[in-house]
């Protein structure tokens, strides 16, 4: 199976600092000379989706299986989330969104040269150029115990809202829009790291966490999140219709990281007076 793959790949080369050119080609040679013997890359395909995955010919059958169902799920989600912006069911997505599908975690990061995301995936930004899409890509690894309920339709999100918005989304929506769509017990997850932040007084300042363009690290990492999630989840329950929510939220992203923009926008589609408003109202809806 996927999982089996582990123990019988090939040691990765160690790290080095070299050129990143040359890292590239570190990562193709192991990728292409150092896989066991017998072990291929597959494809899956659906209307929107193409699913590439590693397999050795004694687990074909169940690493299929395995494919498939992200394959599945990654549709499902796909079609989900547009009906929920869109109000209807949208054409697949051309072109497809090339996902890959790494046995773990361990080898994704190495494989595909990407940071671990939430501990289990790596994602791509798809490309946009004048508000068309041009590639839609996402990592993934098997060994994801949150692969199908929160990590697949997470970053399906990302695509979603980079379409809608034909431009970069500002960091703390980009995140917290795609959290929205984790299962319950991952957004209650993060409200319990929003609470423990809160009671020691250490949330971010909303026009500091509006203005980021790069993740924070250490402990103020799933501070970010968490903050993010429940700001857009504030932002949409302030009109009781969910698509209305959903347009007006888009508009005011696209003021982006502009401040005053922001703060015009959040005058235009949701009556505040601006940020310290929004963040005063936020407050009390956190208390309550």
């Amino acid at each position: 199976m996927l999982l089996g793959l582990v123990s019988c790949a090939a040691p990765p080369p160690p790290p080095r600092r070299v050129d990143p050119s040359l890292q590239v080609l570190d990562r193709l040679s192991w990728q292409i000379e150092e896989l066991p013997p017998g072990v291929r890359w597959q494809t899956i395909t659906t209307p929107s989706f193409r699913v590439q995955y590693l397999s050795r010919q004694q687990d074909m059958e169940l690493d299929r299986h395995t494919a498939q169902r992200v394959a599945e799920v990654a549709e499902q989600t796909r079609q989900a989330q547009q009906r929920r912006w869109y109000g209807e069911a949208r054409p697949p997505w051309d072109p497809r969104c090339a996902i890959q599908l790494y046995p773990s975690t361990a080898m994704m990061v190495q494989m595909s040269g990407g940071d671990p995301k939430a501990a289990s995936s790596a994602a791509r930004p798809s490309q946009l150029r004048h508000g068309q899409m041009l590639q839609r890509r996402v990592i993934l690894a098997a060994d994801d115990q949150r692969l199908l309920d929160s990590t697949l339709p997470h970053e399906v999100s990302h695509i979603i809202v980079a379409e809608l918005l034909g431009a970069p989304v500002p960091l703390w929506a980009n995140e917290g829009l795609a959290m929205t769509n984790e299962s319950q017990l991952s957004r209650m997850q993060f409200e319990e790291v929003l609470d423990r932040f809160r009671a020691r007084g250490q949330l971010f300042q909303l026009p500091a966490l509006m203005r980021m363009e790069r993740y924070p690290d250490g402990e103020f990492n799933p501070l970010f999140y968490a903050q993010s999630l429940s700001l857009v989840r504030f932002l949409l329950s302030l009109n009781l219709d969910p698509r209305t929510a959903r347009s007006r939220l888009l508009r005011l992203l696209r003021a982006g990281i502009d401040l005053r923009r922001v703060e015009q926008a959040l005058r235009q589609e949701f009556g505040l007076t601006g940020l310290q408003d929004l963040s005063r109202r936020w407050l009390r809806w956190l208390e309550s």
